[in-house]
């Protein structure tokens, strides 16, 4: 990350910007988790180009273990 960071510098800046906004509005703590899930969304678009194929077999990658922390999260509460 930090080498597409460094080759691509305003991306570099927007995204300073952007966590001095977050921090200055949500405070350290949210405003961190805001910062570390908007790298890693920004991140996981990049690696997949928009192409359809790829964010379908991420998804379907992803449907099991979610599936089955939802469920899991269920019945511990029950």
């Amino acid at each position: 990350m930090w080498q597409q960071c460094w080759a691509q510098k305003p991306r570099f800046i927007v995204l300073a910007l952007f966590a001095g906004a977050t921090f200055w509005e949500f405070g350290w703590s949210n405003g961190l988790i805001l910062i570390v899930d908007t790298v890693v969304f920004l991140e996981f678009s990049d690696c997949i180009g928009g192409d359809a194929v790829k964010l379908g077999r991420a998804a379907h990658d992803l449907l099991a273990p979610a599936a089955y922390l939802f469920t899991g999260s269920v019945l511990v509460f029950c």
